[in-house]
């Protein structure tokens, strides 16, 4: 882990440097084991049938939400997913991940047609490229889902990650948007 030896908060361009260069190394079949894992601690977020779940499309070695975008769906879910309007994000319902097209940065996103959502206070199963353990979150730099929190602030955010994706703190701003949870696939930080 990249850890400042003067105990100083590492910054948001060497998380990213770290965890982009670390992603792309992952073998695959401790990449499927790690995300199967995910899944397991995901479990206990899991709502009823019918209700509204956000989540995102796993691009670039991300923590995978292909079997949990499946799974909420075999459970009756309501899932919806991001797609961008310049440089605006808002989520639309899927039925079926064959509704996604090639949209903004090569993300799959919902087609044209689906129906966008309507659920303010649904949880969020939030993309990062690190989290710290105290719930913050940095992404890539496009400031996406801090402008949807900004808007949207009463969604429950779980951040979904892998082990060395988890940094004890880095350097903040304060319209960052705080996880309510973490999860790894070796466990689940409860931070709000």
């Amino acid at each position: 882990m990249v850890i400042h030896s003067s105990g100083s908060q590492i910054s948001k361009q060497e998380v990213r440097a770290y965890v982009l260069q670390k992603r792309g190394t992952l073998l695959p079949e401790e990449k499927q084991r790690w995300d199967e894992a995910l899944l397991e601690r995901l479990h206990p977020f899991f709502p009823s049938a019918g209700t509204a779940v956000y989540a995102y499309t796993s691009v670039r070695g991300e923590a995978s939400t292909e079997y949990l975008i499946d799974e909420l769906l075999k459970r009756g879910c309501r899932v919806a997913l991001p797609r961008v309007f310049g440089r605006e994000m808002r989520f639309f319902y899927v039925t079926d991940r064959c509704q996604l097209v090639t949209g903004a940065y090569g993300i799959p996103e919902p087609a044209d047609g689906c129906q966008e959502a309507d659920a303010p206070k649904a949880l969020v199963i939030t993309p990062g490229v690190g989290f710290s353990k105290d719930g913050n979150r940095i992404g890539y730099g496009a400031g996406y889902y801090d402008r949807f929190f900004a808007a949207e602030p009463d969604h429950m955010a779980v951040g979904l990650c892998y082990g060395f994706q988890l940094f004890p703190a880095f350097e903040t701003e304060k319209h960052d948007k705080k996880m309510a949870y973490i999860v790894t696939p070796e466990q689940t930080i409860k931070v709000l």
